[in-house]
């Protein structure tokens, strides 16, 4: 289904300058229209033939946020929920018989050739459209259909991520997972992992030391050690003999 509304989108956005009209060359805010208006007829598609009345609606079917990110960053209608208004009652476009206005620019710009002005959308039939009214017919359409006041813009709604997508990763990452069941162990991803320090390992100690004279000892040191305590045993005996015997002459 993904798959056909985006094709379905590729090609509205194709055949969208055969069937809309505008006395200005293409600017950012055009496109953002030429968008709006793909969007509006996809959200038909999905609906019945519904068409949308305020821009949380075509949140539902496009990304309002990346249209004003990447089209509108640096054009006078950023962000388009602050300068395009969704119409419910009737008021018809001049020139567009059977044509109701559905959205709206709140306040009129410039065109490139100087003039005053406002871009729309409209139904002809059951097709949107849009199109570059200047000012002075603004104005006296709204007149003819009593209105004296466009609606209030709706208030802009924050990306998802805006308020996290600069904050630091957490030291500890919280989770609300199920409790593993008694005896088994709980289950340890890879961003968990990261999150613990490395545990300490009582490793050998493999540095250069002096060894102990105990540590060098050998048998064959031991023996030697052992005759030479021996020999001077026995001299020592044999000497206390001899000057005992001196002594008896």
């Amino acid at each position: 289904m993904k798959t056909k509304l985006s094709l379905f989108l590729m090609l509205s956005m194709l055949a969208l300058p055969m069937f809309t009209h505008a006395k200005t060359s293409s600017t950012t805010e055009s496109i953002a229209i030429q968008s709006i208006v793909s969007g509006i007829r996809a959200y038909q598609t999905l609906k019945g033939g519904q068409t949308p009345t305020n821009w949380m609606t075509m949140r539902e079917i496009m990304d309002i946020d990346k249209l004003n990110s990447q089209t509108l960053a640096n054009s006078s209608a950023y962000p388009i929920e602050e300068h395009y208004v969704f119409i419910t009652q009737k008021i018809p476009v001049p020139s567009y018989p059977n044509g109701d206005v559905i959205l709206i620019r709140t306040s009129p710009v410039q065109s490139e050739e100087q003039k005053a002005g406002r871009y729309m959308i409209s139904m002809v039939g059951n097709a949107p459209s849009y199109r570059w009214i200047e000012e002075t017919e603004v104005q006296q359409m709204l007149a003819d259909a009593g209105v004296k006041e466009l609606p209030k813009p709706e208030p802009v709604v924050a990306p998802a991520d805006q308020s996290t997508k600069n904050d630091p990763a957490p030291a500890i990452r919280t989770t609300t997972e199920k409790t593993p069941p008694d005896g088994e162990k709980p289950r340890v991803t890879r961003q968990d992992a990261r999150n613990y320090p490395e545990p300490k390992h009582n490793r050998p100690n493999t540095t250069n030391t002096v060894p102990s004279k105990a540590e060098t000892a050998t048998p064959g040191n031991a023996t030697s050690w052992l005759g030479l305590i021996v020999v001077l045993g026995i001299g020592f005996v044999f000497s206390i003999f001899l000057l005992f015997r001196a002594k008896q002459k």
